[in-house]
């Protein structure tokens, strides 16, 4: 007599795992199927490195994008940009995950500058953005003079003259580990004393000196105008045996031994503190106090650039008008009595 006491057990609980069951199959499909998210994003060369995207930069193809679980560490989806840069990383399983960049599929001259948010978190549904800002390979002012090739590189420091101040382009970088010439610069904004950053092709030029060459500058902040050294017209004339090329320098009571136009319109003056002659080209983009005359005194401020000939040897180029300062030296009138003519 209890056998339908038992059946009636037996309905509610084959109910019950049938129910079971089926909210399984239904966990299963949920998260085997719409428990998943989508990452998409763009790769782009940041030129003027100020850390965001504008119309200058450039999309970055060809370049492997890398998803990581975040626990393990494991590649869970991979992806290459397109010719625009895009890239997109679907039917990503909910969870946590990080966006990387395959370092091999980086260009010699390049680096990854920033991910912006390499950490995601994505949920059921999610669509999340990653942005991958790379850029120029950044070196020191030393790392630059010792290196050539055509790969360009970016160098950050602080320029000694201001783009217009001469008429050839060329711009004097300095930093923490020495000078540099910029030459062929693109036109830029910015003056003596600011930090600037330059994106140019390490090379050789006059003298056989280490420049960057077809170069671009971005003004990374303003500042105030550098100190020059001190130093004699001698140290000058061979910028130190050539470690102070490209060199910001002053020299004092120098005398103007002579004075000449060259052949390119500029002005030449031959000047000796009684170190050793120097040459001072006074460029004709700049606007000279008053007329200089052999006999008088110059203190001048400048940078210093190799000579086409002879070699070894460097002339000082000051770059604006507040540059330069013409006296005549005071003598007695018996020491003028006994001075060469013309003098």
């Amino acid at each position: 007599m209890r056998r339908p006491s038992t059946l009636r057990l037996a309905g509610p609980l084959l109910v019950a795992a049938l129910l079971a069951g089926c909210e399984a199959e239904r966990d299963d499909r949920v998260l085997g199927i719409d428990a998943t998210g989508t990452i998409v994003g763009r790769a782009y060369l940041d030129r003027d490195a100020n850390g965001r995207e504008d119309p200058g930069d450039i999309a970055v193809g060809g370049l492997r994008i890398g998803l990581l679980r975040t626990a393990s560490g494991d590649t869970v989806a991979t992806a290459t940009t397109n010719s625009e840069g895009g890239y997109v990383l679907a039917t990503i399983a909910v969870g946590d995950y990080v966006v990387v960049v395959d370092a091999g599929s980086i260009a010699d001259s390049l680096e990854v500058a920033g991910i912006d948010s390499p950490a995601v978190t994505l949920g059921v549904n999610d669509t999340v953005q990653v942005l991958v800002r790379l850029g120029y390979r950044s070196i020191t002012i030393a790392e630059a003079r010792a290196i050539g090739g055509t790969a360009p590189v970016a160098v950050r420091g602080v320029a000694l003259n201001a783009w217009a101040a001469f008429g050839d382009s060329t711009v004097h970088l300095a930093d923490a580990t020495g000078t540099i010439r910029a030459i062929r610069v693109a036109p830029s904004n910015f003056v003596a004393g600011d930090t600037v950053r330059v994106l140019g092709t390490p090379a050789r030029s006059t003298g056989n000196q280490p420049v960057l060459t077809d170069a671009t500058a971005f003004l990374i902040a303003a500042g105030s105008a550098p100190t020059p050294d001190s130093v004699s017209t001698n140290v000058a004339a061979r910028a130190d045996g050539g470690a102070r090329d490209a060199a910001l320098v002053r020299i004092a009571g120098a005398m103007i031994l002579d004075s000449r136009p060259s052949g390119t319109g500029d002005q030449v003056l031959t000047v000796d503190d009684g170190s050793g002659a120097l040459e001072v080209v006074l460029d004709r983009s700049v606007a000279i106090p008053g007329t200089p005359q052999p006999g008088m005194l110059l203190d001048a401020t400048g940078v210093l650039v190799p000579s086409a000939a002879p070699a070894g040897r460097w002339h000082l180029k000051p770059r604006l008008a507040g540059d330069l300062r013409f006296d005549y030296p005071v003598v007695s009138v018996a020491d003028a009595r006994g001075l060469p003519n013309g003098r």
